[in-house]
């Protein structure tokens, strides 16, 4: 597999992110059209399935900088640059299930 699946300009797409973001696109999709056949529900799981994802980033996002506090406290702002990477596993899958614990008694 290529690492780089593209390059514009400065800008290059990395082949791992745009098999995870079509994954991920396609297991909403999913989720989406079972919720509607099964429940006649598909926007609830939809939003669930999105609120899950965002909450899954955040975490890692938030475990990533805490595991490394020191490169962020002098730069706050760099905690936001997401794109410049830095997210955790763990932190991602705990964002993600304290989501679907909040989610499910809203």
């Amino acid at each position: 597999m290529y690492p780089t699946l593209f390059t514009i300009g400065r800008f290059s797409i990395p082949t791992y992110t745009v098999l995870l973001d079509l994954g991920l696109i396609l297991g909403l999709l999913l989720t989406y059209y079972e919720g509607k056949r099964q429940l006649d529900r598909g926007t609830l799981a939809l939003d669930f399935g999105l609120w899950v994802v965002i909450g899954g980033i955040a975490g890692g996002r938030i475990a990533y900088v805490l595991a490394n506090w020191t490169a962020f406290s002098e730069d706050w702002v760099s905690v936001l640059r997401i794109w410049e990477g830095g997210l955790s596993f763990h932190g991602a899958v705990l964002g993600g299930l304290l989501v679907m614990i909040l989610f499910s008694y809203l």
